[in-house]
């Protein structure tokens, strides 16, 4: 099913979208007419169709019953924001991007904010410390670096203060990413060394070849570069949600650690 993707420019609007999105229950699981004691079936209720089965130790929490907190915690602490929500029915992702969290790369602009991540086949809601460079429109998932957290359906009840602490120590961390980023372009990286590290840490002939052309498109130079044109592959040519998230913590290695410590391969002419 399509990818709906809704774009945000306050907290009232988002506050808005989330009561429309869909809603899911549990039925019990029976397998040749014999009924599955271990294991619940989550069916969404507004498309009728299977979500996941899982077992009954897993509860589900409702998109609304997620967001919600996250909508109430910003509230309160009087941050304005801006963002996008993609909704894949089961599956919801919310970048919240906020207005005073912001550093410069030269003359191009980072924001940070948060992801916040509900889906009705997995146990737990999700929270990542998340970056947006806006000349490339590079989506950067910092939970490694900035911090992130997760809450099953037993602990809904401090999600809203839980939001409220992570957001307040999400200002003071941009300064880690800050820090990272005048070490990572102090590294200068040539081809061949980012085609090993790329092919080392990635792999695949065809997925290194395209960061090594946005690599250069970008007259990329240090290791800096290297971590952004990773993001950008992940951000708009990865191939699957999974990808993309593996992507994404290959990056944060990047971003990390010197080159010396990452991992290196030749890549054959023939793969």
């Amino acid at each position: 099913m399509e990818n709906l993707v809704v774009q945000f420019e306050t907290i009232e609007q988002l506050e808005t979208v989330i009561p429309t999105l869909d809603k899911a229950e549990v039925t019990d699981v029976s397998v040749r007419n014999k009924k599955a004691d271990e294991y619940q079936a989550i069916w969404n209720l507004s498309q009728g169709y299977l979500e996941a089965i899982k077992p009954k130790k897993y509860g589900i929490i409702q998109h609304q019953d997620a967001f919600m907190p996250v909508v109430k915690a910003i509230k309160d602490s009087n941050l304005q924001c801006h963002g996008r929500l993609y909704n894949n029915r089961g599956l919801v992702e919310i970048e919240i991007l906020f207005e005073n969290a912001k550093l410069m790369d030269n003359k191009n602009l980072i924001e940070f904010g948060i992801r916040a991540v509900n889906n009705y086949a997995k146990p737990d809601f999700s929270v990542d410390s998340f970056g947006f460079r806006v000349v490339c429109t590079n989506g950067m998932i910092l939970k490694k670096i900035m911090g992130g957290f997760k809450v099953d359906h037993r602990m809904l009840e401090e999600l809203d203060k839980k939001t409220a602490d992570f957001i307040s120590k999400l200002f003071e961390k941009i300064k880690r990413v800050d820090n990272l980023m005048v070490v990572a372009k102090e590294e200068v990286i040539d081809e061949d060394e980012a085609k090993e590290i790329v092919y080392g840490e990635i792999g695949g002939k065809e997925r290194t070849l395209k960061i090594l052309e946005i690599i250069t498109e970008n007259n990329g130079e240090n290791r800096w570069d290297l971590y952004n044109s990773i993001t950008q592959y992940a951000t708009h040519y990865a191939k699957s949600r999974s990808q993309r998230e593996w992507m994404q913590r290959v990056a944060q290695r990047v971003l990390v650690n010197p080159a010396s410590k990452l991992r290196r391969r030749i890549m054959p002419e023939e793969e």
